[in-house]
């Protein structure tokens, strides 16, 4: 009985990292497609002189293009323009998602500058954008 249970818990264990694992990739590509937006957004601000009116019309047809979607609010479009800015200078898109386990990048050799391209993608939206780079400050 004890090597059973012994068998579950291990069986269990590897569950539990796969669900973390997946869940990382999603939150990476999620990062890396709101961080393509900002960059978007950028360049036609930059570039082609377009003013912040775009953020409201970009939204309603985000949103009416895929209703079953969300995280397209004219908020939250704007926190992905912020969210480019704050990090353009960074190559974390660079890098392949979850090198390390975010408990050890901290307490790692790493430098400043490729701990947070390794933070960047694994931290959650809403630390993401909320924070910036302040927020990987408080983590070193």
């Amino acid at each position: 009985m004890a090597e059973y249970t012994k068998f579950i818990n291990e069986i269990k264990s590897r569950i539990t990292k796969a669900q973390n694992k997946a869940v990382l990739s999603i939150n990476a590509e999620l990062i890396t497609l709101y961080f393509d937006i900002g960059k978007m957004i950028d360049a036609k601000q930059s570039i082609d002189g377009w003013g912040a009116s775009v953020i409201p019309r970009l939204s309603k047809e985000i949103q009416n293009g895929f209703s079953k979607f969300k995280g397209f609010s004219e908020r939250n479009i704007g926190y992905m323009l912020k969210f480019y800015r704050e990090y353009k200078d960074y190559d974390f898109l660079q890098l392949p998602v979850a090198k390390l386990e975010i408990s050890n990048i901290a307490n790692s050799k790493l430098v400043d500058s490729e701990k947070i391209n390794l933070l960047i993608p694994q931290i959650p939206w809403t630390h993401n954008h909320t924070k910036g780079s302040s927020f990987l400050t408080i983590i070193f």
